[in-house]
């Protein structure tokens, strides 16, 4: 499973970056890069709120319900979007042109958010797979 999550990963970031040069003169203002960030951030809080919450079922008993793998891609996940929250457009252009920085920015929210969506994708299935299976960790 690390293997298929870490090649969705590589053809993510592969697939935005060949798409960046057309984001990048789309006409998208700052406005809209801002909210679209914002929005990824939000949903990457409540990946870590729910991710704090699974963890915290998962330690509290004593059951081997969840694979170790899973847990390690839950991990990768909670770290994607934590580090997603990080890139935040600051500074708006006084005039109303340029937005290069808010769009390099929304650029680095994006890819870890991505990362997050995969991750938490690989992990989850891990868990089903393992469940349904019958596989003990």
């Amino acid at each position: 499973m690390f293997l298929v999550a870490g090649l969705l990963c590589l053809v993510s970031v592969v697939v935005t970056l060949t798409r960046w040069p057309d984001l990048r003169s789309d006409g998208r203002s700052y406005d809209d890069c801002f909210k679209d960030v914002r929005a990824m951030n939000t949903y990457n809080s409540y990946f870590l709120g729910a991710t704090i919450v699974f963890f915290g079922l998962v330690a509290g008993t004593d059951s081997q319900v969840v694979p170790a793998s899973a847990l390690w891609l839950f991990l990768g996940a909670f770290v994607c979007s934590s580090v997603a929250i990080f890139f935040f457009p600051i500074k708006k252009p006084i005039d109303g042109g340029h937005s290069a920085g808010a769009k390099r920015r929304w650029l680095l929210a994006l890819i870890p958010t991505q990362w997050t969506v995969i991750l938490g994708g690989a992990a989850i299935i891990n868990v089903a797979l393992a469940i349904l299976l019958g596989r003990s960790p």
